[in-house]
């Protein structure tokens, strides 16, 4: 290509159609990756688990051996567990209750993001082709100013490279900028609820909400709710360093590129004069010799007043043609800010709330999509673990009982392992809340002891903890067991109410872990409490129910 220009640019890619072609796939299936990355990721592992000689079914078989082969009690083999292991990984991300849509709405809506979408994959590229088209005629001006002596071949490099260093710029400032946009537009209208409110509450002082706990603030104001889910500094500042320097990037390169064009012309437009005055110097007029010295000069001013009209003229459109390219430039800009302020998120976890509903109408389609999921995972796992089976049943170094053992699965197949795994995750919770539920009385206990022992006036448990001496020693021992435990976390519960005990609420011990906030939204009893006061109420009742002390039945016998 011995001309930088759209036509030669044209020639080029006809001639390499090949390459081009090629360039262009290579983007579609990285895009298509990027976009179905989970799907493909879940397929090359499955694919990965077949492979023969080296994939994990095979090097599962090879690397067998029968020592200690059995894990504890539950007759499942080690390479079995490894197997299952892995898919269960995959049953646990599509696993989650339906109230998980109903909260990721609400935690958008919140935020006031619920119209609001990622980006899709296609619109970097865009936003780069523009710019890069738009950098090449810059580039193409600045070329020959940067290296004077640059040969043709060269010259191309260089316009190239400068073109996409111009444009990767411009594309990250402009994003980041229309980013900025979108979470000042956020932060400003909170803040403008805020002096409306006239609260005493600083932005700043609120806590982020985590999406399991978006009903927690349902009874808090709007500005709340939205400073619940934005990072927000300590001075409730815009992001406004990202929009400046957007304005200022543009303004430089629109006007520098309308000034050094403008030169270029002028330098053009000199040389193109000088060349003219040379070849009017070398040919001698026609009629010089015919027409008298008057006539001569004013052919002469004629011939030079047509050729001052026709540079002007070239002048004027190419002003016009640099103007029109600057913009052009400026509206390439906008638009790649515009999409980076319409599209993406400014809360914390509004992206993962997105991914998680985008692709559902509502939360029954969501629990069909999951259900078809988790039945693909089992199908998958069980034919996973039958060949590990088979291998392993043709191996010579496998025993007699082990062999009865791998002949005898039906009770081992990947929905036993899922019950026998959540039957573990449960006790572990239910031990858990055990903890915390002795914890806590042991805590009211205490506090019950100091108030007998204490005199009214002294409010502050910790103070009369280190002031009064009538406290028993047994309580004291029970305050360093409850603060310097290392086995237990130093938890500081609030007391409930004295005039309602957890055996005074409503029963709600059919009710599931991941669903006790939403009682908030059912029982007015609920409203002022905390998560943790509603997992202490929940864990009492169906402690005192095992027990026979609370329950239909006897809460009807005491009234």
């Amino acid at each position: 290509m011995n001309n930088f220009s759209l036509s030669g640019l044209t020639s080029q890619i006809i001639e390499h159609w090949q390459i081009f072609s090629g360039i262009i796939i290579i983007f579609i299936i990285i895009g298509t990756a990027f976009k179905k990355w989970d799907e493909i990721r879940y397929a090359c592992m499955r694919a990965w688990h077949v492979f023969p000689l080296m994939g994990t079914v095979a090097k599962a078989s090879r690397q067998y051996s029968g020592n200690s082969s059995l894990v504890h009690d539950s007759n499942w083999l080690d390479v079995e567990m490894n197997i299952a292991d892995l898919y269960y990984s995959e049953y646990a991300s599509v696993n989650q209750n339906v109230t998980y849509y109903n909260q990721c709405k609400d935690y958008l809506s919140k935020v006031l993001e619920s119209g609001r979408k990622k980006s899709p994959f296609w619109v970097l590229p865009l936003v780069i082709i523009l710019m890069v088209m738009e950098a090449i005629g810059f580039a193409y001006v600045l070329g020959p100013f940067m290296a004077p002596h640059i040969s043709a071949n060269n010259l191309q490099v260089v316009v190239w490279s400068l073109a996409l260093i111009l444009s990767l710029i411009s594309a990250t400032i402009a994003h980041h900028a229309g980013k900025a946009q979108h979470y000042n537009s956020l932060l400003r209208r909170a803040k403008t609820w805020f002096r409306q409110s006239k609260s005493d509450q600083n932005l700043n002082e609120v806590s982020q909400i985590q999406i399991v706990h978006t009903y927690r603030d349902n009874e808090q104001p709007r500005y709340n709710q939205i400073a619940a889910r934005l990072v927000i500094d300590d001075g409730c500042k815009e992001h406004t360093r990202p929009v400046i320097g957007f304005y200022a990037w543009i303004i430089i390169i629109a006007v520098s590129a309308f000034v050094v064009r403008d030169y270029t012309l002028q330098m053009v437009e000199s040389e193109q004069a000088v060349n003219s005055i040379q070849s009017s110097s070398d040919v001698s007029s026609p009629w010089g010799n015919v027409l008298p010295a008057q006539a001569a000069q004013n052919d002469q001013q004629a011939r030079q007043q047509a050729e001052n009209d026709i540079q002007h003229s070239k002048h004027d459109a190419s002003l016009v043609t640099f103007i029109i390219l600057s913009v052009i430039y400026i509206g390439v800009q906008f638009f790649a800010f515009f999409l980076g302020r319409n599209l993406g998120f400014a809360g914390v976890h509004s992206e993962e709330a997105w991914l998680r509903t985008h692709r559902f109408p509502n939360a029954q389609a969501m629990r069909s999509w999951m259900e078809r999921r988790k039945r693909a995972i089992s199908m998958h796992a069980d034919h996973k673990l039958s060949m590990l089976r088979r291998n392993l049943m043709n191996k010579t170094t496998t025993s007699a009982a082990e062999r009865e053992l791998l002949k005898d699965s039906v009770n081992r197949d990947f929905d036993s392992y899922i019950k026998k795994k959540e039957e573990l995750l449960a006790l572990e919770r239910e031990k858990s809340r055990l903890n915390e539920l002795a914890e806590y009385q042991s805590y009211e206990q205490l506090e019950k002891n100091i108030s007998q022992h204490t005199p009214a006036t002294m409010n502050s448990g910790s103070a009369a903890i280190g002031q009064s001496s009538h406290v028993k020693a047994e309580d004291v021992h029970s305050t360093k067991e409850i603060n310097q435990s290392p086995d237990k976390p130093s938890v500081m519960i609030q007391k409930e109410s004295t005039e309602m005990t957890p055996l005074d609420y409503p029963d709600i011990t059919n009710v599931e872990e991941d669903e006790l906030m939403l009682l908030v939204n059912i029982y007015p009893q609920f409203a002022q409490l905390n998560e943790q006061q509603i997992a202490n109420i929940w864990s009492t009742q169906r402690l005192a129910k095992k027990c026979g002390m609370f329950g239909s039945e006897v809460s009807t016998g005491n009234k």
